[in-house]
């Protein structure tokens, strides 16, 4: 049976992992207050304005439900392959991010912060 959401922009899948992301590790409840979810993609960069107008657009696309004066998410779980997508979903949005940084960099910048990253990351591995 096909979903009878509308389908998302890009815009908003990144304002719905957001949210996901923060209610998972620091909510007590599976739920937020409107107001705590437009402060905390203030926080991520967005401005407040068009934080809440996200917030409303996945409100009335079913994707968030107002809930006892909280936000609550419409999940969809499929087992082990929600997590799998989830991480694979961040993974591709940091490498977009990354790519992002260093579009116009010079060769031997982006080698030497490589560089640089890779022996701090095996300085935290030890």
């Amino acid at each position: 049976m096909p979903s009878s959401r509308r389908s998302l922009s890009t815009s908003e899948q990144a304002v719905l992992d957001h949210l996901d992301i923060y209610i998972e590790t620091t909510a007590d409840e599976e739920r937020i207050s409107r107001a705590d979810a437009v402060t905390y993609l203030s926080e991520q960069g967005l401005r407040r304005a068009d934080a809440r107008e996200l917030v409303e657009q996945l409100l009335l696309k079913g994707y968030l439900y107002e809930v006892d004066d909280g936000l609550q998410f419409q999940h969809e779980r499929h087992g082990n392959r929600n997590r799998v997508e989830r991480v694979f979903r961040e993974v591709k949005r940091r490498t977009s991010a990354f790519a992002n940084a260093f579009r116009n960099a010079k060769l031997q910048t982006a080698e030497s912060w490589l560089q640089a990253f890779a022996v701090w990351h095996n300085s935290c591995q030890t």
